[in-house]
């Protein structure tokens, strides 16, 4: 850091296509409070909390979720990004935890200024924008683009989804953060505003640009000397010396400042963090020598794992400003593709208790070696002065404590100091050993991941340095570290991270199937743990309800006409066929009860022919009007054909294999067929086997990375004529993978927030290429996410 800068702070709120002298409820700036942490003196600390469309709530909700960020800010230790992490998690807490119909969804941006470094964190739809050198940055990247803008709101989940930035700021720029409310405005239009001098004047250019509803905050930074106008520096709490933030739109403006021109970074190959920043004891709000805004190639995120991944040309420059963006075979090869932030899984929980004993055990030393010396104090003052014989005339039971306090002190002592330098000095040998091998895996790499030889290489780093993450997982260089070797190790098992929304969570326990998804509006989720099916119906986009059904269209014990529901193993969708309705979801039961549901008609079920041929089905698959039942107990799938001119499945199912040369199908775990006929069968193992007829075809899988898909739990068949793709669950390693028809490898799934999403995974449903959704359960949870991004 180059030194400090101060800040002037104005806010817009515009009301029914009124700019007021109000300032937004949720709008906040604040220099460090007398009683900050430690690690918090000198930050300021700026937020903007927005409702969600449609949400409502008194002024006083806001600035209450505003003033909850800043002191949780404060009061936190550890770098600014876990600082600013636990800010919005602390909002997201309260509005997770309200009571019923009192629960609410918020946007919001935080920023922390240290010196001339600046830390953006946002949540929802809240954007902030940059002109410099007349061109024009955002956070995030590409505003115009729904995937980067509209991340998860606050108070949608039990989890908050931060996206990070850092940038280094000089005197004379200015940023604007704000609401959807001035999305629509041109980059011009904006660039023109927030070069127009001083944040009065760029208040009066944003007016017009705005929407009827619109909340925003301007924060200029200046040299220490300059003026301030109308009282515009961030306000300070506990009587300090800094001045309050106005509230209103300022109408007098000031001489306008020098434009900073940006800083001429180079562009590297392979985009490298940053050092990690110093933490100067300083006053807050105190000035800074200027300093340049750093250029998108040089931006590194603080606390989230920078990427010095191998990303191509082309890309470095977006590749460096997304926090954390994972590598893909594509963007190291070159290929085209969107880079997708990569989102570091919480840290084991017995590390977390191991590291908060240690905290414990050495508050409670240090508290007994003040008793000590309080007490040897006390000796020296109540200890009698030797007599005349030089005797020491100390009593009996005095002498047995000392015998004993002497030793206890020296034990305490040596085992404060042991605690106390035992995580410092184990933290550095192990980041000193990962340090070294990520070096020379770097190195050997040469920027990309073609040596497929070297991915021990790589899985070691990753090994080595979340050794060290155990004593300190918030390190700037464990994050980084950690990050690259994910990466690679994403590239070589052709890894995409896509981003997920939680559609529902179910209760706890949920053994999910499925989903099933019809026509983009509804979705059909299976509960096996209680038999239970549920209806939620999608909104226009496919990536959100509109309705949620929390109570199960049936279950295990309801009664569905003359039948009782017994235990559901797996659903499907029936166009047309042996049920008394068309369009319809059917569902199958162990004892051979057919279910069938529709909107329009509700349930209704008949009972199969099973007795004497089902032994233990594990799925079902609709093929035209047909009905089939994986059964790996008896070697078989079992074909179901409605009678011509019945509206049931009343026949003796038939066999798919037939002959003496049948199929061995233990460890098959679940089967899909494709509009033409092609029936796969997916074993445990991950081997899949291809039949048409009922004969064998042949079927091997290609480009399969080395050691991917050893395990297997579902099979998804996309009959999209513009895919024609296979999606493979592996519960155990977290994955989905996709291949083509013909067996292709062609990518990997995984979240591209925390990785334990993906816990348990246990279905997935691809929409169409066109809708470009796709459906996934994992645990109890039903999740959205695009095809591609």
């Amino acid at each position: 850091m180059t030194g400090e800068l101060k800040t002037f702070v104005a806010q817009l709120l515009v009301v029914g296509g009124r700019a007021v002298r109000t300032s937004p409820p949720g709008a906040l700036a604040e220099a460090a409070p007398r009683r900050a942490n430690r690690a918090r003196e000198g930050d300021t600390f700026f937020i903007l909390i927005t409702p969600a469309q449609g949400v409502h709530a008194p002024s006083a909700f806001f600035e209450d979720l505003a003033r909850l960020a800043a002191d949780t800010y404060y009061g936190s230790g550890g770098g600014v990004t876990g600082g600013l992490r636990e800010a919005l998690t602390a909002v997201n807490t309260r509005l997770v935890g309200a009571p019923a119909g009192e629960t609410r969804q918020v946007s919001a941006l935080a920023l922390v200024l240290r010196g001339d470094e600046l830390f953006a964190a946002r949540c929802g739809q809240s954007f902030g924008v940059w002109c410099h050198g007349g061109e024009i940055t955002t956070f995030p990247g590409n505003r115009r683009d729904p995937l980067s803008l509209n991340a998860p709101l606050l108070g949608a989940d039990a989890y908050a989804d931060v996206e990070f930035r850092r940038y280094t700021v000089a005197p004379g720029q200015v940023m604007l953060i704000a609401n959807a409310g001035l999305l629509d405005a041109e980059d011009g239009a904006l660039c023109a505003a927030l070069s127009a001098g001083g944040v009065a004047a760029v208040l009066d250019r944003l007016k017009p640009l705005a929407a009827p509803e619109a909340s925003a905050m301007v924060v200029e930074f200046v040299v220490p000397d300059t003026p301030d106008p109308d009282n515009l520096a961030p306000a300070a709490r506990d009587g300090e010396t800094s001045r309050p933030v106005t509230m209103q739109p300022l109408r007098r403006s000031r001489p306008r400042l020098a434009d900073a021109r940006p800083q001429t970074a180079s562009r590297p190959r392979i985009p490298s963090a940053a050092s990690p920043p110093t933490l100067p004891e300083r006053p807050a709000v105190a000035p800074i020598p200027p300093a340049d805004i750093l250029s998108p190639a040089a931006v590194t995120p603080a606390g989230e794992p920078p990427v010095g991944g191998p990303f191509p040309d082309a890309q470095s420059e977006q590749a460096a400003a997304v926090i954390g963006a994972p590598a893909t075979p594509g963007r190291l090869s070159g290929a085209a593709g969107q880079l997708q932030r990569l989102r570091l899984a919480p840290q084991d929980a017995a590390l977390t208790v191991r590291r908060r004993v240690r905290d414990v055990l050495t508050v409670v030393l240090s508290g007994l070696l003040r008793i000590t010396n309080f007490f040897a104090r006390l000796l020296d003052v109540i200890l009698p002065e030797p007599g005349e014989d030089g005797k020491q005339g100390i009593p009996t039971n005095v002498a047995i404590g000392m015998a004993i306090l002497i030793p206890l002190t020296i034990v305490i002592i040596v085992l404060g100091l042991s605690l106390s330098e035992q995580g410092k000095s184990d933290f550095e040998v192990y980041l000193d050993t990962a340090q070294r091998a990520h070096q020379d895996a770097m190195t050997r790499s040469g920027g990309n991941c073609e040596d497929k030889s070297l991915r021990p290489a790589w899985e070691d780093v990753l090994r080595l340095i979340n050794q060290a993450g155990e004593f300190r997982p918030d390190d700037l260089d464990v994050l980084r570290i950690s990050a690259d070797a994910q990466n690679y190790l994403d590239c070589y098992d052709k890894v995409e991270r896509l981003n997920l929304t939680l559609l529902h969570e179910f209760p706890d326990g949920a053994d999910l199937a499925g989903p099933i998804v019809h026509g983009g509006v509804d979705v059909y989720t299976l509960d096996r743990a209680t038999g239970a099916v549920y209806h939620d119906t999608l909104n226009e986009n496919g990536d959100g309800l509109t309705a949620r059904g929390d109570i199960p269209i049936f279950q295990t014990g309801s009664a569905v006409g003359a039948f009782i529901v017994g235990d559901v193993f797996d659903i499907d969708w029936l166009p047309s066929g042996g049920t008394v309705h068309d369009n319809v979801l059917v569902a199958a039961d162990r004892s051979g009860v057919l279910l069938s549901y529709s909107p329009t008609f509700f349930a209704s079920a008949q009972q199969l022919v099973a007795e004497g041929r089902w032994v233990n089905p594990v799925a079902i698959a609709v093929f035209r009007s047909n009905l089939y039942v994986l059964d790996p107990g008896a070697d078989q799938i079992w074909r179901y054909v409605p009678p011509a001119g019945e509206r049931r499945y009343s026949s003796a199912p038939e066999e798919y294999f037939t002959g003496e040369q049948r199929p061995d199908l233990e460890g098959a775990v679940d089967f899909g067929i494709t509009d033409t006929g092609e029936v796969f069968v997916l074993f445990e193992s991950g081997v899949v086997q291809q039949y048409r007829g009922g004969e064998f075809q042949s079927f091997a899988f290609s480009q399969q990375p080395t050691g991917v898909l050893n395990h297997a739990s579902n099979l998804f068949v996309d009959n999209d004529p513009a895919s024609r793709h296979l999606y493979i669950v592996d519960r155990e390693a977290q994955m989905i993978y996709e291949t083509s028809w013909a067996g292709t490898f062609k990518r990997s799934i995984r979240p591209a927030q925390h990785a334990d999403n993906f816990r348990d995974v246990s279905g997935i449903y691809a929409d169409s290429v066109v809708r470009n959704n796709m459906y996934v359960v994992a645990g109890n949870r039903l999740y959205h996410m695009r095809r591609s991004e």
